[in-house]
């Protein structure tokens, strides 16, 4: 695959590499995580394409490759070699925490802002873009702000998915994103197909990593996973890049 040929060139992934997945890129997820953990990469982020044609296939098989994930993630903790791996981790977070506070919901237009260089004023960060023919642009650093009503159904983190109300993953589940579910339906309120089955796959797969976890460690398992997301800032003089 693609990175076969980056084994010698780790500074070029970088620490922390970003990985976006696709439908064509999806079945090789499981092997491509497990080559950039054995490069020791610090952390890792994984993310998908929500504006990619996913299909009803593609999301049926989302358990089985998140699950492999979660397997890798637990064979590495056992083994004494825990990784980052934003996937899982951040589901573990949420499990742990039961569920993701309110200022870690989506606050789009109401209490997040983000701007361009030409001073454009927009909602999320995810959805800047050029000009002012961008649909979320939603004022100018010298005028102000002109029309926030389209984001006020983030606001309140809540889907106006009627199955969402009533779906017990609710609480760990980012169905409050309003910029990946504009990608996913052209909605900031609206969940896509994909966004319910990849969260539904991921807190299935964090709930079985932590079980697993539990039995090996018991309580402990709860210090190894904050561990995993907080490692100690080294100290004293460091190399120079």
């Amino acid at each position: 695959m693609l990175f076969r040929g980056l084994g010698g060139y780790k500074e070029k992934i970088g620490k922390c590499p970003y990985f976006l997945y696709q439908p064509q890129t999806l079945a090789l997820l499981p092997e491509t995580v497990d080559f950039l953990c054995d490069l020791q990469v610090e952390r890792l982020y994984l993310n998908p394409d929500y504006s990619a044609p996913w299909t009803e296939a593609d999301c049926q098989t989302l358990a089985p490759i998140y699950a492999a994930i979660g397997d890798q993630y637990a064979r590495r903790m056992v083994a004494g070699q825990p990784q980052y791996i934003s996937l899982i981790d951040s589901k573990l977070a949420a499990i742990i925490k039961e569920g993701y506070a309110p200022h870690e919901r989506c606050r789009m237009g109401q209490k997040e802002f983000a701007y361009s260089a030409s001073g454009h004023i927009y909602p999320c960060e995810r959805l800047i873009a050029s000009g002012t023919e961008n649909p979320h642009c939603i004022g100018h650093v010298s005028t102000g702000l002109v029309d926030v009503r389209a984001c006020i159904p983030a606001e309140g983190s809540k889907s106006t998915n009627p199955q969402c109300s009533n779906c017990q993953l609710a609480p760990y589940c980012m169905n409050w994103c309003g910029c990946s579910n504009y990608f996913s339906t052209g909605r900031y309120d609206t969940v896509g197909a994909f966004l319910c089955a990849s969260e539904k796959a991921a807190i299935t797969t964090a709930l079985d990593v932590f079980q697993t976890l539990e039995y090996r460690f018991g309580a402990e398992v709860f210090n190894r996973i904050i561990a995993v997301a907080n490692p100690p800032r080294p100290t004293g003089p460091q190399p120079a890049d």
